[in-house]
Protein backbone atom coordinates (compact mmCIF):
# COMPACT_ATOMS: atom_id res chain seq x y z
CA UNK A 1 0.00 0.00 0.00
CA UNK A 2 1.14 3.40 -0.70
CA UNK A 3 2.19 5.64 2.14
CA UNK A 4 -0.59 9.10 1.88
CA UNK A 5 0.70 12.00 -0.05
CA UNK A 6 -1.74 14.22 1.11
CA UNK A 7 -3.32 15.13 4.45
CA UNK A 8 -6.94 14.22 4.62
CA UNK A 9 -8.82 14.27 8.11
CA UNK A 10 -9.90 17.43 9.82
CA UNK A 11 -9.44 17.40 13.33
CA UNK A 12 -12.16 19.12 15.84
CA UNK A 13 -11.14 20.06 19.11
CA UNK A 14 -13.96 21.88 20.69
CA UNK A 15 -16.87 21.88 22.82
CA UNK A 16 -19.75 19.21 21.99
CA UNK A 17 -22.51 21.48 20.43
CA UNK A 18 -19.57 23.46 18.03
CA UNK A 19 -17.54 19.91 17.30
CA UNK A 20 -21.59 18.76 16.23
CA UNK A 21 -22.08 21.88 13.91
CA UNK A 22 -18.45 21.71 12.19
CA UNK A 23 -19.15 18.19 11.78
CA UNK A 24 -22.22 18.28 9.91
CA UNK A 25 -21.21 21.37 7.73
CA UNK A 26 -17.82 20.02 6.92
CA UNK A 27 -19.06 16.36 6.15
CA UNK A 28 -21.62 17.71 3.70
CA UNK A 29 -18.84 19.05 1.92
CA UNK A 30 -17.52 15.78 2.22
CA UNK A 31 -14.72 15.59 4.23
CA UNK A 32 -13.13 13.60 6.75
CA UNK A 33 -13.82 15.24 10.26
CA UNK A 34 -12.92 13.85 13.62
CA UNK A 35 -14.04 14.66 16.94
CA UNK A 36 -11.55 14.30 19.62
CA UNK A 37 -10.26 15.91 23.32
CA UNK A 38 -6.82 18.12 23.14
CA UNK A 39 -4.93 14.62 24.00
CA UNK A 40 -6.43 12.34 21.21
CA UNK A 41 -5.69 15.05 18.51
CA UNK A 42 -2.34 15.50 19.73
CA UNK A 43 -1.11 12.42 19.37
CA UNK A 44 -2.82 12.14 16.17
CA UNK A 45 -1.27 15.28 14.33
CA UNK A 46 2.55 13.55 15.88
CA UNK A 47 1.88 10.51 13.84
CA UNK A 48 3.25 12.57 11.48
CA UNK A 49 3.07 14.90 7.71
CA UNK A 50 -0.20 12.77 5.88
CA UNK A 51 -2.47 12.45 9.45
CA UNK A 52 -4.20 15.75 9.47
CA UNK A 53 -5.13 17.79 7.27
CA UNK A 54 -6.43 20.97 9.64
CA UNK A 55 -6.84 21.40 12.91
CA UNK A 56 -10.23 23.34 14.12
CA UNK A 57 -9.85 23.95 17.81
CA UNK A 58 -10.73 27.37 20.77
CA UNK A 59 -7.20 25.93 22.31
CA UNK A 60 -4.44 26.74 19.67
CA UNK A 61 -1.58 27.39 22.38
CA UNK A 62 -2.04 23.70 22.74
CA UNK A 63 -0.88 22.46 19.20
CA UNK A 64 1.99 25.64 18.79
CA UNK A 65 3.92 22.21 18.55
CA UNK A 66 2.90 21.32 15.03
CA UNK A 67 2.31 25.37 13.75
CA UNK A 68 4.87 24.55 10.91
CA UNK A 69 3.03 21.08 10.24
CA UNK A 70 -0.50 21.27 10.55
CA UNK A 71 -3.12 24.30 9.46
CA UNK A 72 -5.47 25.73 12.55
CA UNK A 73 -8.51 26.90 12.50
CA UNK A 74 -9.19 28.99 15.49
CA UNK A 75 -12.43 29.51 16.57
CA UNK A 76 -13.46 32.20 19.31
CA UNK A 77 -15.73 34.51 20.78
CA UNK A 78 -13.08 36.82 21.54
CA UNK A 79 -10.23 35.79 19.74
CA UNK A 80 -6.53 36.33 21.18
CA UNK A 81 -5.11 38.17 18.15
CA UNK A 82 -1.73 38.22 20.27
CA UNK A 83 -1.75 34.48 20.52
CA UNK A 84 -2.75 33.60 17.27
CA UNK A 85 -0.13 36.06 16.06
CA UNK A 86 2.12 33.45 17.20
CA UNK A 87 1.20 30.83 14.85
CA UNK A 88 2.31 30.89 11.19
CA UNK A 89 -0.67 28.98 9.79
CA UNK A 90 -3.48 30.00 11.60
CA UNK A 91 -6.64 31.33 10.46
CA UNK A 92 -9.09 32.84 13.24
CA UNK A 93 -13.44 32.60 13.30
CA UNK A 94 -15.35 34.95 15.57
CA UNK A 95 -17.89 33.09 16.88
CA UNK A 96 -20.81 33.22 16.05
CA UNK A 97 -20.03 32.10 12.42
CA UNK A 98 -22.12 30.77 9.64
CA UNK A 99 -21.97 27.19 7.72
CA UNK A 100 -20.78 29.46 4.85
CA UNK A 101 -17.96 31.52 7.38
CA UNK A 102 -16.45 28.20 8.42
CA UNK A 103 -16.20 26.81 4.52
CA UNK A 104 -14.82 30.02 3.53
CA UNK A 105 -12.31 29.99 6.34
CA UNK A 106 -11.15 25.80 5.95
CA UNK A 107 -11.31 26.48 2.13
CA UNK A 108 -8.80 29.19 2.74
CA UNK A 109 -6.76 27.69 5.67
CA UNK A 110 -6.03 24.36 3.97
CA UNK A 111 -5.73 26.62 0.45
CA UNK A 112 -8.37 24.90 -0.94
CA UNK A 113 -9.97 27.44 -3.10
Amino acid sequence: MAPRTAPSVIVIVEDPFIRRFVRTVLGHSGEDVQEKNAEDAFKLAKEGPGTVKLLITNKPEVFKTFDKSVPILYLAAMPDMELASRFSNIRVLQKPFSSQDLLAAVNEVTNLA
